[in-house]
C-alpha cells in the first residue's frame, strides 16, 4: 500500500494521483513482470475502471462529512438581566465545549466511495482555536472543562483566557470570540493514505468591564 506522497515537481495533487498496482496485476506472461510494478506511481489519469484519483475521491468524501461548530461553553454564563455574558478585568474566563459528540468534537468512523474508489478512516477535532478578540488566540487540545460554582474565582485547568482590558474599545462594547475546530480527516482509498484539514466555527460575544472602587473614610 502506497503511503501519502507529495506530487512530483510541477504536479499538483488535486489533477493526479499515486497508485500501486497489485502483484497479480504485474504479471505480463511467459513469467515476466511489469518493471517497477507494486511500487506507487504518479498517474495524471486514473487506471482503466476508476475516474478520479485517491486525493480527489477523498477530498469528495470529506465535503460531504457530517461536522458541526460547537456549542459555545463559557463561564461566564449569560445573565438574564443583561440577555448577555459579562465579566470583569482579572476574573478567570473558562470555555468549554457545551455539546460534545461524534459531529461536534469526538469524531467517528467513514465509510463511503467516490468516482469508484472505496474511501475508509476516521474525522475527528485535534484542537480548538479560540480568539478572545483581544489579540490573544488560545489553543486548546480537549473538550475542556466546563464550570461549577464551586469553583469560585479558580482558573480553568485547561482550556481558560484572563482579559487585561475592557472592551470598550470594541463595537457595541463586546469582544467577539471565535471557536474554530481544527478537523483532521484522515482517509485510505486506492492504495494511498492521508490527511485533508477541515474547520467548523461558532461564536460568542462577552462585555468585559472594570471593577469599580469606593474609598471611604474611616471616620463615614
Amino acid at each position: 500500500m502506497a503511503t501519502e506522497q507529495d506530487p512530483p515537481e510541477g504536479e499538483k495533487a488535486s489533477e493526479g494521483g499515486w497508485y500501486t498496482c497489485a502483484p497479480p496485476m504485474c504479471f505480463i506472461g511467459n513469467g515476466n513482470y511489469l518493471d517497477g510494478c507494486g511500487d506507487p506511481q504518479w498517474l495524471a489519469a486514473p487506471p482503466a475502471g476508476i475516474t478520479i484519483s485517491p486525493y480527489q475521491a477523498a477530498a469528495a468524501v470529506a465535503a460531504r462529512l457530517s461536522i458541526s461548530p460547537i456549542e459555545i461553553g463559557m463561564a461566564p454564563r449569560v445573565n438574564p438581566e443583561f440577555g448577555h455574558r459579562r465579566t470583569h478585568v482579572g476574573v478567570p474566563v473558562w470555555m468549554w465545549v457545551a455539546n460534545p459528540g461524534p459531529t461536534t468534537f469526538d469524531g467517528y468512523s467513514v465509510s463511503d466511495s467516490e468516482g469508484g474508489l472505496a474511501v475508509t478512516g476516521s474525522v475527528k477535532v485535534s484542537s480548538l482555536e479560540w480568539d478572545m478578540g483581544d489579540g490573544s488566540v488560545i489553543v486548546c487540545g480537549t473538550k475542556g472543562q466546563s464550570y461549577e460554582a464551586g469553583f469560585g474565582w479558580a482558573e480553568s485547568p485547561d482550556c481558560g483566557h484572563m482579559y487585561q482590558q475592557t472592551s470598550q474599545s470594541q463595537a457595541g462594547d463586546r469582544y467577539t470570540i471565535s471557536a474554530t475546530s481544527r478537523w483532521q480527516f484522515q482517509w485510505e482509498a486506492g492504495g494511498q493514505t492521508g490527511t485533508i484539514d477541515l474547520d467548523t466555527q461558532s461564536s460568542e460575544s462577552l462585555e468585559v468591564n472594570e471593577m469599580q472602587t469606593v474609598n471611604v473614610s474611616p471616620n463615614g
